[in-house]
C-alpha cells in the first residue's frame, strides 16, 4: 500500500517538473521572439533612416536643362539642380533690380520692362520644373531603393525580406529653416542704390532661404542650405511643422524642399514592421550672386566745331568734325572769303586730351566730377564680381593706353566651366583675344543721359591758330573752350550689357575777324 502511495506521488512530481519546464521553454520562446521583434523593429527603423537618408544625399542629382539666357547660371553639363538655383533667381532678381532703377531714375528704355519680365518668366520655368523633378516619385523611389534593396530585418524570421515600401505611398516634403541661409552669398552695394535685399536672420551676407523678397514687383524664393551642413536625419516634429501643410510658404515661385519624409516596412514569420523618418538635404555648394559674363562698355567720342565770326555778321558754324585719339594739327578752314576782304585759314592743335598715359587719365583731361562716374561702372561690375571696386576699376583703366581705337569692355574671364571665380579685365570691343561668349554687338537696353558735364577750360588741352591773308591786317583773335560730358546709358545685364559709359569731349575753335 505504501509503495503504491510513493509512486503516485513520484509520478505526480514527475509530472509538475515537466509542465514547469515546459512554461519555462514557453516564456524563454516568448521572450526570444520579443527580442527577435525588437531587434527586428530596429533594422526596420534603422534601414528606413539609412534610405531617406539616402533621398537627401542624391535629390542632387535631380537637375533640368538650363533655358536660353540662363546657360551662365547652370554647372559644367549645362543642368540646374538644386545646388544652383539659387544663380538662376539671383541673376534674375540683379536684371529685375536694374530694370527697377531705371524705371525710377526715368531712364528705362523700350525694351527694359519686357528684359525683365522674360528673365523672371524663364527663371520661373527653370525653378518649376526642377521642383516636378525633385518632387518626382519615380525618382525619390529609385533613390531610396537604391539603399532599401540592400537593407534586411534578419531578426522578423525566414519570411522576412528587404525593406519595401509601397509605389503608390506618396513622399512627404517641407521646407526647413525659413528665414535662414540660402547657399547665395551677396553684398548689398551689388544692387543699384535705390533697391535694397536683407541678408538672412543669421548671416547678412546669406541671402534669405524660403523668405520671399520682392523686386521690381515680382516675388522671389530661394531654398534654405545653410554653409557647412551636412545631409541629415530630421526629428519629426520638426519635419511636420515645416511641411507647407501646416505652415505655407505664401505666394510668389513654387518653393524647391529640402527635407523629405518616408515610410518603409518589411513583412516577416514573427512580425510586420513599419517605420518612418524624415531628412534634410545639403548640396553643401556655395555660390556667389551674380550676372556671369556681363560687362559695361566705355567708349570715348568727341567732336570739333568750327566757328567764325566775321565782322559785323553773327558767329556761325562752319564745320563739325570729330579728330584721331593720338594729338594732330587739323586744317579745316582753307581760304575762307571773309566780307571786309582776305581769306582765313584756321589750324587746330587737337587730341591733346588723349595723350595722356591711360584711359583713366583721359577720362579726366578737363575736370569734373568723375567719381560719380567711376562708382557707376564700379556698381554694375560689381553684378559680375561681388568684391569689385573703384579702385580696383582705377587701375584696369590706367593699365590700358588709348589709340584710335575707341570702344573698350570691361568684362570678366573666367577658368572654371561654370563660370564662377571671375576676374575682370579689360580690352578693345574690337580685340580677336576677346572670349568666344562675349557678345561685343549687345546694347544697353536704357535711355542714356547726361551723368557728368565737366568744367570748360579756354585754349587747354587743345589750341588753335587762324591767319587772315590777301590782307593788309593779319590780326584775327582766335581761341578755343574745351568741355566734356560723360553719358551714362544704364543697362539691366539681360543682353549681357550693364550699361555703356561714353565720354564725351567738344572742342569748338573759334575765329574772330573784325570789320
Amino acid at each position: 500500500m505504501d509503495r503504491a502511495k510513493s509512486r503516485r506521488q513520484s509520478g505526480a512530481s514527475i509530472a509538475l517538473v515537466l509542465v514547469c519546464v515546459f512554461l519555462v521553454a514557453l516564456i524563454i520562446a516568448a521572450c526570444f521572439n520579443f527580442g527577435m521583434v525588437m531587434g527586428g523593429s530596429q533594422q526596420v527603423r534603422n534601414a528606413v533612416d539609412a534610405s531617406v537618408l539616402n533621398v537627401s544625399k542624391r535629390i542632387v542629382e535631380s537637375r533640368v536643362p538650363a533655358a536660353p539666357g540662363f546657360e551662365d547660371c547652370a554647372d559644367s553639363g549645362g543642368m540646374v539642380g538644386v545646388s544652383n538655383i539659387s544663380r538662376v533667381w539671383g541673376k534674375a532678381m540683379l536684371i529685375n533690380a536694374n530694370a527697377e532703377e531705371m524705371v525710377r531714375e526715368g531712364s528705362a528704355g523700350t525694351f527694359t520692362s519686357s528684359f525683365a519680365d522674360t528673365s523672371y518668366g524663364v527663371a520661373n520655368n527653370i525653378n518649376s520644373s526642377l521642383v516636378s523633378k525633385v518632387e518626382d516619385r519615380t525618382t525619390l523611389n529609385s533613390y531610396y531603393r537604391h539603399m532599401a534593396n540592400t537593407r534586411f530585418a534578419g531578426f522578423l524570421g525566414l519570411g522576412s525580406s528587404s525593406l519595401q515600401r509601397a509605389d503608390d505611398e506618396p513622399f512627404d516634403f517641407a521646407m526647413v529653416g525659413r528665414g535662414g541661409d540660402s547657399n547665395l552669398k551677396f553684398a548689398q552695394d551689388q544692387f543699384p542704390p535705390s533697391v535694397g535685399v536683407q541678408g538672412s536672420s543669421n548671416c547678412s551676407s546669406c541671402m534669405p532661404g524660403y523668405q520671399t523678397m520682392t523686386v521690381n514687383g515680382r516675388e522671389f524664393m530661394l531654398p534654405t542650405f545653410p554653409a557647412g551642413q551636412m545631409p541629415k536625419l530630421l526629428a519629426d516634429g520638426a519635419f511636420q511643422a515645416a511641411r507647407p501643410e501646416a505652415m505655407p510658404l505664401g505666394g510668389g515661385p513654387a518653393a524647391i524642399p529640402n527635407a523629405f519624409g518616408s515610410t518603409g516596412y518589411v513583412d516577416g514569420n514573427r512580425a510586420s514592421i513599419r517605420a518612418s523618418a524624415a531628412a534634410l538635404a545639403n548640396p553643401q555648394r556655395q555660390y556667389v550672386l551674380a550676372i556671369p559674363k556681363a560687362y559695361v562698355r566705355l567708349q570715348y567720342t568727341n567732336r570739333a566745331k568750327w566757328i567764325i565770326k566775321d565782322g559785323n555778321e553773327k558767329e556761325k558754324t562752319y564745320k563739325v568734325t570729330t579728330y584721331d585719339k593720338t594729338p594732330r594739327v587739323y586744317h579745316e578752314v582753307k581760304k575762307y572769303k571773309l566780307n571786309a576782304g582776305g581769306k582765313l585759314d584756321v589750324y587746330g592743335s587737337l587730341g591733346v586730351e588723349y595723350a595722356s598715359p591711360g584711359l583713366l587719365q583721359v577720362l579726366k583731361a578737363v575736370p569734373g566730377d568723375y567719381e560719380t562716374a567711376l562708382g557707376k561702372m564700379a556698381q554694375r561690375l560689381r553684378e559680375v564680381d561681388k568684391d569689385f571696386t573703384v579702385d580696383r576699376l582705377k587701375a584696369l583703366m590706367d593699365s590700358v593706353q588709348i589709340d584710335n581705337d575707341s570702344d573698350y569692355l570691361i568684362y570678366p574671364e573666367y577658368n572654371t566651366p561654370d563660370f564662377t571665380s571671375p576676374v575682370i579685365k579689360i580690352g578693345k570691343a574690337s580685340s580677336k583675344s576677346l572670349p568666344g561668349w562675349l557678345k561685343t554687338a549687345a546694347f544697353a537696353d536704357g535711355i542714356d543721359k547726361p551723368l557728368v558735364k565737366t568744367a570748360e577750360k579756354t585754349d587747354e588741352p587743345n589750341t588753335c591758330h587762324a591767319e587772315r591773308t590777301e590782307f593788309s591786317s593779319s590780326y584775327v583773335k582766335h581761341y578755343t573752350k574745351v568741355r566734356g560730358t560723360i553719358y551714362w546709358q544704364p543697362g539691366t545685364g539681360y543682353t549681357q550689357c550693364l550699361g555703356k559709359m561714353v565720354s564725351d569731349t567738344e572742342t569748338d575753335i573759334h575765329a574772330e575777324v573784325p570789320p
